[in-house]
Parts: C-alpha cells; structure tokens; sequence
C-alpha cells in the first residue's frame, strides 16, 4: 500500500469513529459540565391530567454544587447499564428471536417468491419490493440485515434494463426509509420512548402518517430515476463507471422453494407483533410483556421450522451476541444522565435553554 493510500484510510479512521469513543468522550465532557456549569434544580409536581410527574417552570433555582470527578465518572458506565438492563435485555430478547425467524430462511424465500411472482411486469414489482423492503424496517429494524438481498435488487433492476443503482434503491435504501420512518421498530420506537420516559407505541397514528409520507416521496423518485435510465442508459449516475469489487459475500445462500412452512412462520412473527402492539395499547405493555411475545413467537417459529431446542438456543444466543454492542451502548448513554443528575446540571441546562425561548410564541417555539 502506498504512502498516500495509508494515510487515506488513517484519515478514514478518524472521520468514522467508533461509536464507544463518542460516548466516552461525550462521558467525560458531562462530567467536566458538573465543574463549570452551576448547580440548578426544579420543583417536580405530578400532573393531574397525565399522572405523570413534570417539572414546575417557575420553581428553578441555583443550589451548591456537585461536581462529578473521573472516578466517579466512570462509576456511572456500570451504573448507567443497571439503569437501562431492562431496555438492554428488550434489544437481546427480541435480536435474539429475530435471527431464529431469519434462520428458517422464510423472510429470504419470501422475498425471492415475491420477485419470481411479479417477473415481467415492471412497475408492480418495484413497488412491491420497495414497500416490502421499507417494511422491515419500519416495523422490524432491518439495517445491515438486508445487505444480503442487494445483489438480487441489483440483478433484477439489470435483468430489467435499469442500472445497479435502481436495484440498490428498491432494496437497500428503501429499508434506509422505512428505518428513517419507523412505526413500531423495537430498537428505536420502543427504547427511545422508554428512554425518553414516554408512553411505549405512543404516537403510532402521527408515525404511520410519516412513512406513508416518506414512501411515496422515495418511491416517486425511485421510479422517476429508473424511467429516465431505461430510456436512456448516459442518465444513470453510474453511467461509464466499471468496478472490480467483488461481491460474492452479499450472495443469498440456500434460497429455496417458498413453502407452506415458511408462510406459516411469517404469519407467526407477524402475529406476534400485532399482539405486541396491541398488547401496548389495550393493557398497556411495557418493553417486558412485548418482549416475552416475541420470544415466544420466535422459539415458535423454529420449533416450526423443525429446529431442535439446542439448536433454537444456540441461534438464539447468537443472534443476542451479534448485537451486543448496540445493546450495551445504550447502558454507556445512561451514564451521561447519571452523570448529569449527579452534578446536579441537568435542570441548569434546561433552565438556560428554556430562557430565550420564553420571549417568542408557542409556534416558534416548537
């Protein structure tokens, strides 16, 4: 590698941090908050309309200060775990139950089944990739999950007379969307709002009118761009660039037949989601209950696949161990708040936030 090429990736590096390196430095950033920002607090009322406990805007004061030192600092990421285990086991639980559903290979003969079903009509079958595509990750989460079924998008649009960027738009970046737009994906709807102290799935109705909103801007400019590359190839954005990568590792192994046990396990995950949300809205489920559905409609859906219940537990604890890291982090984030209560800043910081907000309407607030 030359000298040029080296200190490219070094550069690279350092551009892409890792995401634990954040948190570190954002850690000791709130600690060293606790030192210059001055202690404030504000009085805590229960609200009579929500039975939530709020915070009274015309109460704040300053009071002594508490800062928190490196030692303790560092106390706070073990600490900061404790606080978020029940939204890191969530995350496990249902990693966990998804990589047993994907193991069967159903969602991966679906999707095949889906491109065999629509050959030779165009446009319904674009769309129908897309919104299947966009679906699992407004509902599922799928990110990295679905980079397997990029080269089937890719072979499909050439097969088509459009260009690899169509194929990686009707399969990857959909997904992109449908994440960015998410209705009841675990990992983000449902531990952000228990993060954020919110009531689980609430808001559901304002998301669904988000991703439909979000679908139909990508999707008229998915169709618009692969129109102009059929009728003539100099408009792809690609047009003239030949690359060499090898792309053998994204291939979709032992696809087979689309059968009736790989619908009746779809059907099975598909109901465990609904009686996850439901669950939410009718008794009013925590992360626990929705999680306990899940595993259950997981261990379900390998013993349908013919799994035996040491291979469900190895898949299972495998698919757990591959999310390791985003589970944790969200223990790490904890230690800021930690952190931040413990300084006694956090209120400081709305307070002094809230101050020039307070001299302009409700509208331009918001």
């Amino acid at each position: 590698m030359s000298n040029n090429a080296k200190k490219e990736n070094k550069d690279r590096k350092f551009l892409n941090p890792n995401g634990y390196f954040i948190i570190m430095i954002l850690i000791l950033l709130a600690a060293i908050a606790t030192w210059v920002i001055p202690a404030g607090q504000y009085d805590r009322v229960v609200d009579s309309v929500t039975g939530r406990e709020v915070v009274d805007p015309n109460s704040f004061r300053y009071i002594e200060k508490t800062p928190v030192g490196l030692f303790d600092a560092i106390v706070a990421i073990p600490l900061g775990i404790k606080s978020m285990s029940g939204i890191i086991a969530f995350i496990f639980i249902v990693a966990g139950a998804t990589a047993l559903v994907k193991s069967t290979g159903a969602i991966d003969a679906g999707l095949v089944a889906l491109v065999d079903k629509f050959k030779g009509r165009d446009l319904p079958l674009l769309i129908a990739t897309i919104i299947i595509c966009s679906l699992l990750g407004s509902l599922l989460g799928f990110a990295q999950e679905i980079i397997p079924f990029i080269p089937l998008g890719v072979a499909l649009a050439l097969s088509l007379g459009y260009d690899k960027v169509v194929g990686f738009d009707i399969v990857r970046t959909s997904t992109w969307v449908g994440f960015a737009a998410s209705t009841i994906n675990p990992y983000v709807v449902v531990v952000a709002q228990q993060m954020a102290g919110l009531p689980i799935m609430s808001g559901l109705r304002y998301r669904i009118i988000i991703y439909f909103i979000f679908m139909i801007i990508s999707t008229i400019f998915f169709l618009n761009y692969a129109k102009r590359v059929r009728d003539n190839k100099q408009n792809s954005v690609i047009f003239g660039y030949e690359s060499g990568e090898d792309q053998s590792k994204f291939k979709i192994k032992n696809i087979t037949e689309f059968t009736i046990k790989h619908k009746i396990i779809l059907i099975t995950f598909a109901c465990g989601l609904i009686l996850s949300v439901y669950g939410v809205q009718a008794y009013e489920w925590g992360t626990n209950e929705m999680a306990a559905v899940i595993l259950i409609t997981g261990i379900i859906a390998g013993f349908i696949a013919g799994y035996s219940p040491n291979l469900i537990a190895k898949i299972f604890t495998g698919g757990m161990s591959e999310i390791t890291s985003g589970a944790l982090i969200a223990g790490f984030t904890g230690a800021i708040a930690i952190i931040l209560q413990q300084g006694q800043i956090l209120d400081t910081i709305i307070y002094g936030l809230s101050q020039p907000l307070s001299q302009v309407n409700g509208a331009i607030t918001v």
